[in-house]
């Protein structure tokens, strides 16, 4: 069996899910440092580890989830472009 074409669409949106979900797991690793490090070091301002670490939360996954999108479509792309070249990839599905 072999894959001649991968659909565009297809792997792009499979690709930003798995940025957002990268991007979600980062934002709150970022939100977390932010919100102890202001707790700790920045006491007077109050609140601005928080609300950096809410937009963390809020943007990255967006970030994330928008460059992958653009790299599934754009890796797609190349893959059926070399497909037709070299036939495509391989796969054994068992027996």
């Amino acid at each position: 069996m072999k894959v001649r074409s991968v659909g565009v669409w297809s792997l792009a949106r499979l690709y930003a899910l798995f940025g957002v979900v990268v991007g979600l797991i980062i934002g709150i690793f970022v939100a977390l440092y932010a919100m102890l490090t202001g707790y700790l070091f920045l006491q007077p301002i109050g609140g601005f580890g928080a609300g950096i670490g809410i937009l963390a939360v809020i943007v990255l996954p967006i970030v994330y989830g928008l460059s992958c999108l653009v790299m599934g479509a754009i890796s797609a792309l190349i893959y059926n472009a070399l497909a037709r070249l070299v036939g495509g990839l391989e796969i054994n599905l068992g027996k």
